[in-house]
């Protein structure tokens, strides 16, 4: 008996019905990740070059985009980082100087260790995120501490108020950047 014919099957795009994804709310992840309705989908027929038996093959691409929802990283890393180097600041009140380096140090450790944690539950990228640059940011102001704590012993007066006021516009850029990301999508 001669073959069976073979089956094929054509998808044809429908211009007047956008390719959607009904169920978003179903979404398992949603929680973390946000799905975007909208599907890229793309279809084409491989070169017949392409098979050992020099027949052409349907294929089928589809995509959809996710965006992670950015409030539990800034709620967990940003708000404890900035607690640490916040801290840091107290320093300038204390008399003894052995006593100020313990505490720089100690938080300096402290933010060092935090962000290695955080780091081991984020996906690794070959380039600096917000969350990456302001911690990066909040090392090296509590570093700046140290050195006016150990440097300037007599001159705190004026190193605290400049390094605050940096670390506040730091804080607040970073603050504002987020919002108008988040208001942005």
């Amino acid at each position: 008996p001669p073959p069976a014919p073979a089956l094929c099957l054509q998808l044809v795009p429908d211009d007047l019905k956008p390719n959607l994804i009904r169920a978003v709310h179903y979404f398992m992840e949603r929680d973390t990740w946000v799905l975007d309705p909208a599907l890229s989908t793309e279809r084409w027929l491989s070169a017949p070059s392409h098979s050992g038996s020099g027949k052409q093959y349907s294929h089928f691409y589809f995509g959809a985009r996710l965006r992670r929802r950015a409030s539990y990283f800034h709620w967990n890393v940003s708000v404890p980082v900035a607690v640490l180097t916040s801290l840091s600041f107290t320093t300038f009140d204390l008399e003894n100087l052995n006593d100020k380096i313990v505490v720089v140090l100690t938080l300096l450790l402290t933010s060092v260790a935090y962000k290695l944690h955080v780091a081991s539950s984020l996906p690794q990228l070959s380039y600096l995120t917000r969350l990456d640059m302001f911690t990066l940011f909040s090392s090296l102001i509590i570093c700046v501490v140290f050195v006016a704590d150990v440097g300037f012993t007599a001159d705190t007066a004026i190193a605290a108020p400049v390094i605050g006021s940096c670390w506040a516009v730091g804080v607040l850029a970073f603050a504002a950047v987020c919002c108008f990301e988040s208001y942005r999508h």
